[in-house]
């Protein structure tokens, strides 16, 4: 069953900010890609947010996914999620 929703994300004062997976910017358009941590499930997921210039008006859209969904759709990164999972893990 498919988790993943689109919305405006706020983090909830429990949710704790893992690290930035990947930023890319391409003209006016910037997609970002953050590890986070529900402060009451303990359970990583990610949050997905693209930013559109459009003359004077921006456009935000925010997808809340978990992590095997955001591997799913974004292999090239697996290593990246893995090592900040490991280094979250490890750290004292």
């Amino acid at each position: 069953m498919s988790t993943s929703q689109k919305y405006l994300y706020y983090p909830r004062p429990s949710d704790e900010f893992v690290g930035e997976i990947v930023y890319h910017r391409f003209g006016r358009t910037e997609t970002d890609f953050d590890l986070y941590r529900d402060g009451d499930t303990q359970a990583y997921f990610v949050v997905g947010s693209e930013s559109q210039q459009c003359g004077t008006v921006l456009r935000n859209s925010h997808t809340r996914f978990t992590i095997s969904e955001f591997l799913a759709l974004h292999p090239a990164h697996r290593q990246r999620t893995a090592d900040m999972l490991r280094e979250r893990v490890t750290r004292p």
